[in-house]
Parts: structure tokens; C-alpha cells; sequence
């Protein structure tokens, strides 16, 4: 997605100096955008993590996509407006029942946004 011109943020409850040693630094360089759990006063489930990474990237709620693995985080992605994919791996699809879409692979959002978006 990067490749291809997207805006990415990394939206997380994790605490930013956390993010610096979990991550390696050829991942978070993708990211124009890090929104760690200390940035923000309210965490998942609340919108604000979510809108804080819209106003940075200068976009409206509308024009993101979140991709999410958790239920807290779908509902904090509902809660802003924003459409959501659910990651199924990590969960059983019952927990992700939120989400606008749920799928099995990390490979098949590229394909489901370059259709939406008549790439």
C-alpha cells in the first residue's frame, strides 16, 4: 500500500517507546503517522485514537480505512466514522463481528481497496 502511494498510521494502545523496541525501524518508517496509547487522553474503544491519526494525515474519517484485529478496535474505528476491516487470524470471526468485513489474509485488503477505489 505504501508502494502505491497510501497514507498508512499505526494506531495502537501501546505506548510509543514500547513501539520504538517492538518495531523493527524498516517497518515504522512506513508508517507517516505512529498514534501510540500515550498519545492520546482516551484509548480503544473511544474515537479519539482514530480521529488523532485522521487530522495528521490532513484526511477526513470517510477517506480512511482501518484495518483492525480486536473489538475494541473496530468499535473505536465505528465510534469515528470510519469503515473497518477485521484481520481474522488472530480472533475467531464472532469477536469481529463488527467490522464491515472480515477476511482470513493480510493479502486480501490490497486487493479489496485497489477494487474500491477502481485501481
Amino acid at each position: 500500500l505504501k508502494a502505491k502511494g497510501y497514507l498508512l498510521a499505526l494506531v495502537t494502545g501501546t505506548p510509543q517507546e514500547e513501539v520504538q523496541k517492538i518495531l523493527p525501524r524498516e517497518i515504522r518508517i512506513l508508517f507517516d503517522r505512529i498514534v501510540a496509547g500515550n498519545n492520546v487522553r482516551h484509548g480503544k474503544p473511544h474515537p479519539e485514537p482514530y480521529l488523532k491519526a485522521c487530522r495528521e494525515l490532513g484526511l477526513k474519517p470517510a477517506q480512511c480505512l482501518v484495518i483492525e484485529n480486536a473489538p475494541l478496535g473496530i468499535q473505536s474505528a465505528k465510534a469515528a466514522k470510519m469503515p473497518c476491516i477485521a484481520l481474522a487470524p488472530s480472533l475467531p470471526r464472532t469477536y469481529l463481528k463488527g467490522a464491515d468485513r472480515v477476511v482470513d489474509r493480510l493479502e486480501e485488503i490490497t486487493g479489496i481497496i485497489e477494487k474500491s477505489c477502481g485501481l
